[in-house]
């Protein structure tokens, strides 16, 4: 009766207690679910459809921002990857898939009768010790660990010889910048193959061509002017002009030669011979450019005038009045190049060595040369991290399994219905194993036996082996994840997965808008524990509106 006079009271619909639990839970499963067979190198792609465009990919972070979702716990699971992928590179789909197992199995906590606010204390407990035991079970990075990093991210997607190219082209840009991830630049150009790609120390524009063919194609010694803004006369706003003959005609087009003419010369004398410009630059400035021997290249792109800037010690300017000698650039040179049928010009041997580094990526068609793109850039985030802690974790599950193991143990030590919340937490942690295990076609419990008789044998490194599908020592098999990639997908994974299972009442305008409250926690209480057992079935396609 209450809640009806609310929904009265406050013109929307309601939904409290179990049943406003279930519906964000089956919501956020419904994300989780849909990445589980893409994770690890037997994962599979996903083909996304958008406006026409087809994507093909088995990245978590892209699949989730395709993704038109309209529940808002669902919608917390999609910002849980993408923020896991944007910050750390990697994890997303790891990190995604532990909160669902979390919610699935408080879910099931629940209909046993424990508490939410127990579950989300029994959790916290849970990650506080996970990360003591992680700290534990990380290694030191050696530098021939690098390649092996690369080799478990990528594996799958490219042959092992091109993992090792690509991973030498990330690792060289990652030490030119010192670890800076916001320094590395990374483009692609479709036509020839991934041992075309390179990477060097300076900027290149891409598509950037002289823009008369009278300009020198190399300039060495490089003076470089900026200018965000459009080379040209200013379009008065409020002024009509009147031409009414040919005479008149003339008169404008020989002022605006005029005025083309000195603002060269301003350049000219400051000792420019390479203007890159954001927007269009005027014939007539094209013309007298191209006589005074200067490079220009028109609509360059700001994030890439910034990168010139950093690296060459350019000032971005938009007045050509204000160029003097301390406001331009220094290269060793420009040089405008072909690749295929376009062009892109190359600013080499900057004044600044080390502000940035270029990664350009070659493929034979544009959905791998994207594909890619998007796997480097998630293998400098990752590398740029190591590079940071230097630390590492055995990978193929074995991590997972090692602290679920452990957290079964510090369990018993807790008194009351807390201790179920931890070892739900176990359980959660020990899926990654099994679906590894079941991406690579293999029977998934068969392989947690395997790992756990390694486990209890003493041998924490014993994990599922996703290439030869058979459980092995991961370290001897050079399969490795990164500390802090893990370690931010386990807190990032728990807090969701707190937040969603302590909502006991939502409300919801009638135009969709949704007010989640959360329930206070309670003092956990001292009971003797009942088993957990697998329990429900849940609605995998609930909160997916489609693919925009």
């Amino acid at each position: 009766m209450m809640s009806r006079d609310i929904e009265e009271i406050t013109n929307k619909e309601r939904e409290i207690g179990k049943n406003a639990l279930k519906t964000n839970i089956t919501a956020a499963l419904a994300v989780s679910e849909s990445l589980k067979s893409t994770l690890g190198p037997r994962g599979m792609d996903k083909m996304l459809v958008t406006d026409g465009d087809i994507v093909i990919t088995d990245s978590g972070s892209t699949i989730l921002e395709l993704m038109e979702l309209v529940h808002p716990a669902a919608k917390m699971m999609a910002e849980l990857g993408k923020t896991q992928g944007k910050e750390f590179g990697d994890g997303t789909t790891t990190s995604v898939i532990i909160a669902g197992e979390l919610l699935k199995r408080a879910l099931e906590l629940v209909d046993m009768g424990i508490h939410q606010g127990i579950i989300s204390s029994g959790y916290k407990t849970a990650l506080s010790k996970s990360l003591e035991f992680l700290d534990s079970i990380a290694m030191e990075l050696e530098q021939k660990d690098i390649d092996s990093i690369a080799l478990t991210m990528l594996r799958g997607k490219i042959t092992e010889t091109d993992i090792r190219f690509v991973s030498t082209l990330a690792n060289a840009a990652v030490n030119l910048v010192r670890g800076d991830k916001d320094r590395i630049y990374i483009n692609y150009r479709t036509g020839g193959g991934i041992k075309n790609s390179n990477v060097f120390d300076g900027v290149y524009i891409d598509l950037g061509k002289r823009v008369h063919p009278s300009m020198p194609r190399k300039v060495k010694n490089a003076r470089i002017l900026l200018i965000d803004r459009e080379f040209d006369l200013v379009k008065p706003k409020h002024t009509k002009l009147d031409i009414n003959s040919v005479q008149s005609l003339n008169e404008v087009v020989e002022y605006k030669k005029k005025v083309m003419r000195a603002a060269v010369g301003v350049i000219a004398r400051s000792g420019a011979n390479v203007v890159l410009c954001s927007k269009n630059i005027a014939e007539e400035a094209m013309f007298f450019m191209a006589k005074a021997g200067i490079l220009g290249v028109r609509d360059v792109e700001k994030k890439v005038m910034q990168h010139i800037a950093e690296a060459t010690g350019a000032r971005v300017l938009i007045n050509v009045n204000e160029v003097l000698p301390d406001v331009l650039g220094y290269a060793g040179y420009v040089e405008e190049s072909k690749i295929g049928n376009e062009e892109i010009m190359y600013i080499k041997k900057p004044r600044y060595p080390n502000r940035v580094a270029s990664i350009f990526i070659r493929a034979g068609n544009e959905t791998l040369a994207l594909e890619l793109v998007r796997k480097m850039k998630e293998l400098v985030e990752v590398l740029c991290r190591v590079a940071y802690d230097k630390k590492i974790l055995p990978g193929g599950g074995a991590t997972e399994l090692e602290l679920a193991e452990r957290l079964r143990i510090f369990s018993r030590r807790v008194p009351g219905k807390e201790q179920l919340a931890i070892k739900a937490f176990a359980e959660a942690l020990e899926e990654i194993p099994k679906i590894l295990a079941k991406n690579a076609g293999i029977n998934p419990i068969d392989i947690l036996a395997g790992i756990r008789r390694g486990h209890y044998a003493g041998f924490t490194n014993v994990g599922f082996n996703a290439v030869t599908r058979k459980v092995s020592d991961t370290v001897e098999h050079h399969i490795f994840d990164s500390y802090a990639v893990k370690r931010n997908a386990i807190i990032s994974a728990t807090e969701v997965a707190s937040l969603i299972v302590r909502v006991d009442d939502v409300f919801m305008n009638k135009d969709s808008k949704v007010v989640m409250k959360q329930e206070p926690e309670p003092e956990p209480q001292q009971i003797v524990e009942p088993p957990i057992t697998p329990q429900g079935k849940f609605d995998l396609k609930y909160a997916l509106k489609g693919l925009r």
